[in-house]
C-alpha cells in the first residue's frame, strides 16, 4: 500500500469514529459490559498509525507512545502501554501482541512476527490494514443487510406478546372446564399467556441480561 508523506500528519491526526463492534482487552465479561472496550476501529487507526510511523523512521517504542497519546479509549491506553514497557525491555512487538489475544487475534500476531523476522514489518502493518478495512466493510454490509429482517422479528415478536397478554385472555373464558380436550398448542398457548401476565417482571430482567451480556 503506496502513502505519501505529505499525508502523514494529518492522518496521524485524525482520531477513529466509534462503532458498536468492539473487543475487551484482557478482561471480558463484565469488563466489557460497562464501556471499557476496545472497538475494532480503534485497532485498525492503531494498525494505520503505526504503519505511517514506520514509514517515516520512527522507532517502535517512539510510535507507540505518540499513538498512546492520540488514543481516548483508557483500556486501549493501558494495552499499548503494555506494549511499550515489553519493547523498552527488549522484547519483540509480536510477543507484547500475545499477551492481549482479545485485542490482536492470532492471525494478526502471526503476521507481525513474520514481519520482523523478515525485516518487512510496515509492508506488513500495510497489508493488514488492508484485511482490516476489507473485513470493516463487509461487517457493515453485512449489518445493513440483516437491519430489515431483525426489525421485522422485533415487531413479530412485539405483536405476538400483545396478543398472548390481551387478546388471548378474552377468549380463554369459552374453554374454562374444557381443556382437556383443546389441542396441545392451544394448551401451550394458553399457558405461556398466563406465564406472561404473572411473570412478566421476571421476562424483563431475563431480556435485560441476555441484551448485556450477550
Amino acid at each position: 500500500m503506496a502513502i505519501s508523506l505529505n499525508q502523514t500528519s494529518s492522518r496521524i491526526a485524525k482520531a477513529p469514529e466509534a462503532l458498536p463492534k468492539s473487543v475487551s482487552g484482557r478482561g471480558g465479561g463484565l469488563f466489557a459490559a460497562f464501556g471499557r472496550s476496545i472497538k475494532i476501529t480503534e485497532v485498525l487507526f492503531f494498525s494505520s498509525q503505526l504503519s505511517l510511523m514506520l514509514d517515516i523512521g520512527t522507532p517502535i517504542n517512539v510510535a507507540l507512545n505518540t499513538i498512546k497519546e492520540q488514543t481516548e479509549n483508557p483500556a486501549f491506553k493501558d494495552v499499548i502501554q503494555d506494549m511499550i514497557q515489553a519493547v523498552v525491555e527488549g522484547r519483540q512487538l509480536s510477543d507484547a501482541m500475545k499477551e492481549h489475544p482479545k485485542v490482536f487475534d492470532g492471525v494478526y500476531v502471526s503476521m507481525v512476527t513474520a514481519g520482523e523476522a523478515g525485516g518487512f514489518l510496515k509492508k506488513i502493518f500495510d497489508r493488514i490494514v488492508e484485511l482490516q478495512e476489507k473485513r470493516q466493510v463487509l461487517k457493515t454490509q453485512l449489518q445493513t443487510a440483516l437491519t430489515y429482517p431483525a426489525v421485522l422479528c422485533v415487531v413479530a415478536t412485539l405483536v405476538i406478546i400483545f396478543i398472548l397478554i390481551y387478546v388471548l385472555p378474552k377468549f380463554i373464558v369459552v374453554f374454562e372446564g374444557k381443556e382437556s380436550i383443546l389441542p396441545i398448542t392451544t394448551r401451550f398457548m394458553i399457558a405461556m399467556s398466563a406465564s406472561l401476565r404473572e411473570y412478566w417482571w421476571l421476562y424483563i430482567i431475563s431480556s435485560i441480561g441476555a441484551a448485556i451480556f450477550l
